[in-house]
């Protein structure tokens, strides 16, 4: 994970980016009514660790970003907020009952950070990963104008088979994964946001606060990319791609991992 990258990003991040309560309720059913701490793993500004934080769950948020850090601090000093890598967890063995990670795995440079979060996991643990897979993201439809970067994203991102292989090595068993639809008014704004309104990446302040845009974009591309989008959202042409991206496999998943 980039602590620069997000240091610049977090600047009005909280702007588009909020805690989806749809998916708040996903985490904190796959959490179930554990008392252990939950160690939310690349929490930015904190949105989904205070969410958690505010169903009685106890957190601890730790990202390399220390101005992320800081406005997460400011929302909610209580939660514990930790400067510091996935590959390089400060904490002692065994320390955390679960581990979430929402949206940020594609960020990890190796599959260090998948040792550590079984190091820092007790045994039975379990490890909560929400994202989009390698195989989702390569059919939503902004690959349509935005091809370079979305090729460059799904390549970054894991595939279920992947973390399949990973778990075997991590000692992180993959126990299940749940398939979720992004929804027609999106609250937190990540890449697929959009899906449904599709106005919404004509916004610099959107696309400033989603890491696709930020740093695997080229700019010729996004321009390009813009110009024949805001084209096709005058004419109704994107409506047609849109209905035929649609997947049973969902656009984004939450895939559960248990330490063996």
């Amino acid at each position: 994970m980039t602590g620069v990258l997000y240091d610049r990003i977090g600047r009005g991040y909280d702007t588009t980016r909020r805690a989806d309560p749809s998916i708040v309720a996903l985490l904190a059913d796959a959490l179930g009514g554990t008392s252990e701490n939950v160690l939310d793993l690349g929490c930015g500004t904190g949105n989904y660790a205070i969410a958690l934080a505010e169903r009685g769950f106890r957190m601890w948020g730790v990202d390399p970003s220390l101005g992320m850090l800081g406005e997460a601090a400011k929302k909610r000093p209580s939660v514990n907020w930790v400067a510091a890598n996935a590959a390089c967890l400060p904490f002692s063995t065994a320390s955390f009952g679960s581990v979430i990670a929402v949206n940020v795995v594609h960020h990890f440079k190796d599959d260090n950070g998948f040792g550590e979060i079984r190091r820092v996991l007790r045994e039975k643990g379990i490890l909560l990963i929400f994202g989009g897979l390698a195989e989702q993201i390569r059919h939503y439809w902004l690959a349509h104008y935005f091809p370079e970067a979305i090729r460059r994203s799904a390549d970054e991102a894991m595939s279920l088979q992947r973390l399949e292989a990973i778990g075997r090595t991590s000692r992180l068993e993959l126990v299940r994964r749940v398939a979720w639809c992004q929804p027609a008014e999106p609250i937190d704004f990540f890449l697929y946001c959009g899906k449904h309104r599709p106005e919404l990446y004509l916004d610099p302040r959107v696309r400033a606060g989603i890491s696709t845009f930020a740093k695997l974009a080229d700019r010729d591309e996004m321009n390009k990319g813009l110009t024949r989008l805001a084209r096709d959202i005058e004419s109704g042409a994107v409506r047609e791609l849109i209905a035929k991206s649609e997947l049973p496999v969902g656009d984004y998943s939450l895939v559960v991992m248990m330490a063996s």
